[in-house]
């Protein structure tokens, strides 16, 4: 695929869309970047609280005002548009979903909203990104295509595809931090209000600050530790995802992908989860700490049966290979056993296991066992 950007440019988008998350009134402006990168005319943000639909965020770019006004008249009818509720809940949330491929009748005479407002404006596909869908809110970013670029091509969904982790992981903080404008040099003292915990770390996970939840979970050490001044949690394979997404937050934001947020982990019967706040880059972050790399949040997991299971080749940087190795052993399966139905080498089985135990910081099968059963859990 021809590569829609150049690093530099991918990195700038990377740190608006995470300084947006500390600030939300930069979300215009990140949204006009990330027109300008993706060939799109306009795009709205919209996040609201489930199920009452009230207002969390509401940002919009290219759109005249006379037109933004008459938008906010069609409510539930937007929804509609993308073939109602029901079906866009079965729209995979990490994959752009272009209206004309999902729900063609949108784009036709038959919808109103095209009818009305989306044809006179020129407006020839939707491209729809999903950011939050849980038990507590729902959201996305619309971008609509304007005639003059033509059809969305790979190019742009593929562009998509790399930033729709960091755009639901920057929701998701923002969420977290009481979706509120933070000034940086307030931002410690709204992290220690916080219900929630949040530890501040450098590259080699050594604490720099960490809130008042967060040094309460630090004395009882659940569902984390600190071990000589340097923060670890009792599951292995957590304590891998989450070194693994600091020191990739640290060093190269853009590489964070899905790793570092929502790691799960599960004590008794409750969970938390992981989000990682790369605090290096941007016109914001790196004023919120002097030697801090990455802000950790440790919130309770929002189960909801609306958000598909955690990706753990994602999470872990399995290969397709390693990844199916993790889920058989996972169902009980041996080397042998997954050998014989696989048709491969015994030998290359166990390289795939040792590759696996590597990455998810495991060294026994049943301790892979215990953490997938950990992970299958929604963590939202």
């Amino acid at each position: 695929m021809e590569q829609a950007i150049g690093l530099d440019e991918m990195s700038d988008l990377v740190a608006a869309i995470y300084d947006s998350a500390i600030d939300p009134n930069e979300w215009p402006r990140t949204l006009a970047a990330l027109c300008a990168a993706m060939n799109f005319k306009s795009a709205a943000l919209n996040l609201r609280s489930y199920p009452s639909g009230d207002i969390l965020l509401l940002y919009t770019t290219g759109i005249e005002p006379h037109w933004l006004e008459k938008l906010h008249g069609y409510g539930a009818e937007a929804v509609e548009q993308w073939g109602g509720i029901g079906k866009l809940l079965t729209y995979d949330p990490n994959e752009p979903a272009l209206m004309s491929e999902k729900h063609q009748e949108g784009l036709t005479e038959a919808n109103r909203i095209y009818v009305e407002w989306t044809r006179p404006r020129g407006m020839i596909d939707v491209m729809g990104v999903g950011l939050a869908r849980d038990g507590a809110a729902m959201g996305t970013i619309a971008f609509g295509r304007h005639r003059d670029a033509g059809p969305v091509t790979e190019t742009e969904l593929g562009l998509a595809r790399l930033l729709i982790p960091h755009l639901q992981r920057s929701v998701a903080i923002s969420r977290l931090l009481d979706i509120g404008s933070i000034k940086s040099d307030m931002f410690q003292s709204v992290v220690d209000a916080l219900s929630v915990g949040v530890i501040m770390t450098d590259a080699s996970l050594k604490v720099i600050h960490a809130n008042q939840v967060a040094r309460h979970m630090l004395s009882t050490g659940a569902p984390v530790s600190s071990v000589n001044g340097r923060l670890s949690v009792s599951s292995p394979g957590a304590t891998a995802a989450l070194s693994r997404a600091v020191v990739r937050a640290a060093t190269d934001e853009t590489a964070l992908g899905p790793n570092g947020f929502g790691v799960p982990l599960r004590l008794g019967d409750e969970t938390h989860v992981f989000h990682i706040l790369p605090l290096r880059s941007g016109q914001i972050r790196p004023t919120v700490s002097v030697s801090a790399d990455a802000a950790i949040f440790i919130a309770p997991s929002r189960k909801s049966p609306l958000w598909p299971e955690l990706e753990i080749a994602s999470l872990f940087d399995l290969t397709p290979a390693e990844a199916r190795v993790f889920e058989k052993i996972s169902a009980g399966a041996s080397p042998g056993q997954i050998a014989a139905e696989t048709g491969a080498a015994q030998s290359t089985i166990k390289t795939h296991l040792l590759q696996v135990f590597a990455k998810t910081g495991c060294h026994r099968q049943a301790e892979l066992v215990a953490l997938a059963s950990s992970l299958k859990l929604p963590v939202w």
